[in-house]
């Protein structure tokens, strides 16, 4: 989100205090590749770390680069800004954190009271250029877990006096260039600052840095319940294509339970072939695979399908057969010629055995992942 005094000259105003309203901010600024990146991956970051409460979120907002939308509270904005040179390097600490407040300030005007948090997030070690005994003592960010410091509560005095300093010069920026720079709405008690280790690691392919924020791999791991590199490397590639698209399309919220169907997908994605192996015809295999892929990259906002055949599953009467192969073979057979289901598996008549085959395929490994899928929704509290 570029400065707010880029978008007009102070000569071209009929006033010297506009109200943040009646001069909107310009969200489409330019970014270089690796501050857009930061950003991106910190909405990623806090959208999982706040997943029980969260509703819905926006990655470049109206007025903050990332704002979270909570059912039982007010919203959270957040202004990201980071280096792309050595993360222990603060020297231009100062100039970052004065234009973060600039827009907390005026986000604090445009929205009134209505946030429950104004954050600052960095990737710099020392964001508050805090004295080496201070830093080492009161301010010690983790490699894989999100530092929030609450300015009332957490910083220290010398952390405060700096944002104080910081708060006035941002003032004074906004009295530049024609806003209104008053901060009566401006809650120090919500006012947080925070540090996400995320450093560059590879010059030719940015994306390719997410698989280095610590932060981002233990908050999936800790949501998968487990430790699987592939798995991970799959949702955080599927993440940052959905968080950018949302970035990029101003009408556009990431559902939580969008978030969370993706997980989903994703892990029945990894459930093993042992059905299309055993049970698809060999001619038919080849079709069958290459349309449920489809299917799955095509359907991973939408749960309905997963949602009904677990509905399903749960109220199957399995007391009238004999063992567990029986049982798992009556309730496939019964999947595929259902008639809700296929309607889902949109086919031309010639192919109907082949959706059948996939509805039963896709059936199959919904059943597999039945404990992660049920894990993965309590863990987005849904």
């Amino acid at each position: 989100m570029g400065e707010q005094l880029d978008l007009f000259e102070v000569s071209d105003l009929d006033s010297k205090e506009l109200k943040p309203e009646d001069k909107e901010k310009n969200t489409q600024a330019s970014y270089s590749a690796w501050g857009w990146l930061f950003q991106v991956t910190a909405a990623m970051v806090m959208g999982l770390k706040y997943r029980k409460n969260l509703t819905e979120m926006k990655v470049e907002g109206k007025t903050e680069d990332i704002e979270l939308y909570f059912k039982d509270k007010k919203p959270m904005f957040v202004q990201a800004k980071s280096t792309g040179k050595s993360i222990e390097n603060n020297s231009n600490a100062t100039e970052h954190c004065t234009k973060a407040l600039n827009t907390l300030i005026n986000t604090s005007n445009i929205k009134k009271k209505n946030y429950s948090q104004l954050i600052y997030i960095s990737n710099f070690l020392n964001p508050l250029k805090l004295t080496d005994e201070i830093w080492r003592a009161l301010w010690k960010p983790s490699k894989d877990e999100l530092l929030v410091q609450n300015y009332a509560s957490d910083i220290p005095q010398e952390g405060k006096e700096y944002l104080n300093e910081r708060a006035d010069a941002a003032k004074q920026q906004l009295k530049a260039g024609g806003y209104l720079y008053t901060d009566d709405y401006f809650d120090w008690n919500k006012v947080s600052v925070a540090t996400l280790i995320f450093s560059r690691k590879n010059e030719e392919d940015l994306e390719d840095n997410i698989k280095e924020c610590a932060a981002l791999n233990r908050l999936i791991d800790e949501i998968l319940k487990r430790d699987t590199n592939k798995l991970r490397d799959n949702i955080e590639a599927e993440l940052y294509r959905r968080y950018v698209s949302n970035a990029t399309n101003f009408k556009l919220m990431i559902k939580k339970n969008e978030i969370c169907s993706l997980f989903i997908y994703k892990i029945v994605q990894g459930a093993p072939e042992t059905y299309l192996e055993k049970k698809i015809p060999i001619f038919q295999q080849e079709d069958v695979e290459t349309y449920a892929k489809g299917f799955i990259d095509e359907q991973s906002k939408n749960i309905e399908v997963i949602n009904k055949i677990l509905a399903d599953f749960y109220e199957f009467d399995a007391s009238k057969y004999a063992n567990e192969e029986e049982k798992l073979n009556a309730f496939i057979d019964q999947e595929g010629e259902d008639e809700e289901l296929k309607s889902c598996f949109p086919m031309d008549e010639k192919d109907e055995e082949i959706q059948k085959s996939c509805l039963k395929y896709l059936t199959y490994k919904i059943l597999y992942k039945q404990h992660a899928i049920k894990d993965t929704r309590k863990e987005f509290n849904l």
